[in-house]
């Protein structure tokens, strides 16, 4: 698992609406949270492997005209993962 930050070169509504589209058709990225701070977005991707992952930054990430910079996190374990809403 990775999380992947990612930042656009350009804001207007159709290059981010044409990036949101893509990566919503990609099945290695389970979640896509659009965010403050240094990276525009962040992707929770999965993938069998790091080759696996290679293959999916070559083959789609990095073809994405309006993505500038990719940073990312390899996730080395999982200390908690909870869905439950603290109400």
């Amino acid at each position: 698992m990775a999380l992947v930050h990612v930042s656009l070169s350009r804001h207007e509504a159709s290059a981010v609406r044409a990036f949101v589209r893509s990566v919503l058709d990609q099945p290695e990225v389970l979640q896509c949270f659009a965010t403050t701070g240094e990276s525009d977005y962040i992707l929770r991707v999965v993938t069998r492997d790091m080759s696996a992952y290679h293959e999916f930054l070559n083959r789609f990430l990095f073809q994405q005209s309006v993505v500038v910079q990719v940073n990312t996190s390899v996730v080395m374990h999982v200390e908690k993962d909870s869905c439950a809403l603290p109400l």
